[in-house]
């Protein structure tokens, strides 16, 4: 059971990827007034949270890694899932500082938070286009979880 707001945002990754295993999954979407009653009953006081086989995962990352294994579609062995994991927590790095671009109010200082991530960004599209990363099966988890955001 994936439990996450009435909305894209943070669950719509993990939704698309069952839909690409074809995973059959129960879609709880909450609305914000019933956040404030399941806040203390989630992991670490956010959603998403998946449900499964008893347990409670938490983070969105965590989840879209989680269900690409279990649809194939993490990559094919360690090697190829470690370097899939690398495109991926670098895009979700690079995201949280263009958040912070966005939403510094300090025009100097926003600037340089901008300069910082945009090298960063330029590193991503060398491994790509270098086709040093993406592999069968590894393309669709790294697409779903990182276009999104993009």
């Amino acid at each position: 059971m994936l439990t996450y707001f009435n909305g894209r945002g943070r669950g719509e990754p993990i939704r698309l990827l069952f839909a690409a295993g074809g995973i059959q999954y129960e879609d709880v979407r909450i609305e914000g007034a019933q956040w404030p009653a399941l806040k203390p009953n989630t992991p670490f006081g956010h959603l998403p949270v998946l449900e499964v086989d008893g347990v409670t995962l938490s983070e969105s990352t965590t989840i879209a890694r989680f269900v690409a294994k279990r649809a194939g579609l993490a990559g094919e062995g360690d090697v190829q899932q470690a370097r899939a994991d690398m495109v991926v927590d670098a895009v979700r790095d690079i995201f949280g500082k263009v958040a912070a671009a966005f939403t510094e109010k300090d025009e100097t200082r926003k600037k340089i938070v901008a300069v910082s991530w945009s090298g960063e960004g330029s590193r991503l599209l060398w491994l790509e286009v270098r086709g040093d990363v993406f592999t069968t099966s590894v393309v669709l988890f790294y697409d779903v979880t990182n276009d999104y955001w993009c």
